[in-house]
């Protein structure tokens, strides 16, 4: 996780955090869901690749809620990695 993240999320309200935490499980399992052959991709309100930047994506933890990250190599063959590069509202996105 980089710094911009880390101070995004410290500015999130609790109420916020929340959210983003309740909708990172969802992420977490589909991608564990993706990793065992059950599901090809996320679902497409989850995530989605930034067109202005696309090495970047985003991950929609609310209605006006976003992280944008990236695939990094995996620590761990076979499994998913991710670098989280920002988070906040909509704002944030490139």
């Amino acid at each position: 996780m980089l710094p911009a993240f880390r101070a995004g999320f410290a500015r999130l309200t609790p109420a916020q955090k929340y959210l983003f935490h309740k909708m990172l499980r969802k992420l977490i399992t589909e991608l564990l869901e993706i990793e065992r052959g059950d599901r090809v991709h996320p679902s497409p309100g989850l995530v989605k690749k930034l067109r202005s930047r696309p090495e970047l994506w985003e991950f929609r933890w609310a209605h006006d809620g976003r992280a944008t990250f990236a695939w990094d190599t995996a620590v761990r063959p076979g499994k998913h990695h991710i670098v989280w590069h920002r988070i906040g509202t909509h704002d944030i996105l490139p």
